[in-house]
């Protein structure tokens, strides 16, 4: 779920979303002992888009290359048209699809959009602009 608080003032909102763990992170957790796991982040909805790689990473263990993958992915983008808007071949997007899916215990795009859904990483504006007609 997503709260959201008062930043430095009342137009400086921050939302704390609390995701469950998956995939690998939630592995090295229950290594630990913990058998689940969440994460708490603090995001300000003026600068999710900007954040969300760097947030993705962390959570995730997402390269940089990864990260800009998963968030067109997570907008529902297909794999051609995010190959097209980065400038990779459809191959290197389709390997790096797969190494995101392993990394966040997902199988298919609908699971992963939810699995990213509650992190609130981009405004609704963000994924119907971003989404094939």
């Amino acid at each position: 779920g997503a709260l959201q608080l008062e930043g430095a003032g009342p137009r400086d909102p921050a939302i704390a979303v609390v995701a469950p763990l998956r995939g690998r992170a939630l592995q090295a957790v229950r290594e630990e002992g913990m058998p689940q796991a969440g994460a708490v982040v603090f995001v300000s909805p003026r600068r999710a888009a900007d954040m969300a790689p760097t947030v993705l990473a962390q959570l995730y263990g997402f390269s940089p290359a990864e990260s800009r993958v998963a968030l067109r992915i997570a907008r529902g983008e297909p794999i051609p048209a995010v190959a097209a808007a980065l400038g990779l071949s459809i191959n290197t997007v389709k390997t790096h699809t797969r190494q995101i899916f392993d990394k966040t215990g997902v199988r298919r795009q609908a699971e992963f959009c939810g699995a990213l859904a509650p992190l609130q990483l981009f405004s609704a504006a963000d994924r119907e602009t971003s989404s094939p007609a």
